[in-house]
């Protein structure tokens, strides 16, 4: 891992990018047991760091703590450094996946994880992550590594792309939206939208193309996959509960998902997993006024559980 090196010092300029987190008061609000407080001994990993939204918050929220920030995407890194530059004694910058964690930092165990699986607003565009505007279709998290969204369509044959369409987006009319594709093949966003809709016209508010934008995403960045690799991982990670030593509650992970593909996964790990315990019974959604504010979040689920080794034995 690494500190922040020559990073500025200033907060991001107007003309930088910024992202607003979402379910940011709920994140604030079940990092700890009982609002018990976080001290200087204390280490948070935020496994999606993105442009550092949820991290300044919580380092201005917990001044004793410490935070390990880690992301795919190197230059969310370096804008993410940037905002997080007045905290930088407290901070440790790391590039990779959030389920590598066991060997990005062996020697931590953190009191809490936070995963925000969705994308920045940044992102949308320097990545083609949105079809409102027109932009290479790569989708990406790390344009390092992997194949771009274009490739993806041109080497995958029709069968196995309308089955990865409708796994990874449940799009019924996956067969169709794959024949066009290859007959077609797209190298913008607004090519795939336009050829999509070409095959599936358009019915009620939702653009045709959003599910299979949605499977190209996830297939482009495994995000799934990641996903059932970390969370064993991280669970691994977390401070252990020990009642017998006056540690009756163990590390915490929080995770904010935006589809039922990832939802389902986080629901079934913590409930199978057999040494963590959900803190909610429901799911926590966004407040009105949030989604008012900030329409991404109307997507937006939060699951949060807690380590429980005494449950366990």
């Amino acid at each position: 891992m690494h500190r922040f090196g020559n990073i500025d010092s200033r907060m991001p300029a107007a003309s930088e990018p910024s992202h607003q987190p979402v379910l940011l008061d709920a994140v604030l609000a079940h990092l700890t047991h009982d609002d018990s407080t976080l001290d200087s001994g204390q280490v948070i990993v935020d496994g999606t760091l993105g442009l550092g939204g949820h991290a300044a918050a919580i380092l201005e929220r917990f001044p004793e703590t410490r935070l390990v920030g880690i992301d795919r995407d190197s230059q969310s890194l370096e804008l993410a450094g940037k905002r997080l530059a007045p905290f930088r004694d407290r901070v440790t910058l790391q590039q990779g996946s959030y389920a590598d964690l066991p060997t990005l930092a062996p020697d931590i165990r953190p009191t809490v994880v936070l995963l925000d699986l969705g994308y920045s607003s940044w992102q949308l565009d320097a990545r083609g992550f949105s079809f409102q505007t027109d932009a290479p279709l790569d989708l990406r998290f790390d344009p390092g590594q992997g194949t771009p969204a274009e490739a993806l369509i041109r080497r995958t044959p029709e069968p196995d792309l309308a089955d990865l369409i409708y796994r990874y987006g449940e799009e019924r009319a996956s067969r169709r939206i794959a024949k066009a594709l290859k007959a077609d093949p797209p190298s913008t966003t607004l090519e795939l939208a336009e050829t999509v809709a070409r095959a599936k016209p358009r019915r009620g508010k939702i653009h045709p193309v959003t599910q299979t934008f949605q499977a190209l995403r996830i297939a482009v960045n495994d995000e799934l996959g990641e996903l059932e690799r970390g969370l064993p991982a991280l669970e691994g990670a977390l401070a252990t509960s020990d009642p017998s030593v006056g540690e009756p509650n163990g590390g915490r992970l929080l995770v904010i998902t935006f589809h039922s593909l990832e939802d389902r996964i986080v629901k079934r790990f913590v409930r199978d997993s057999g040494r963590l315990k959900a803190v909610n019974k429901k799911v926590i959604v966004a407040t009105r006024e949030e989604t008012l504010g900030n329409p991404r979040a109307r997507s937006a689920k939060l699951r949060v559980a807690e380590r429980n080794d005494a449950d366990s034995r």
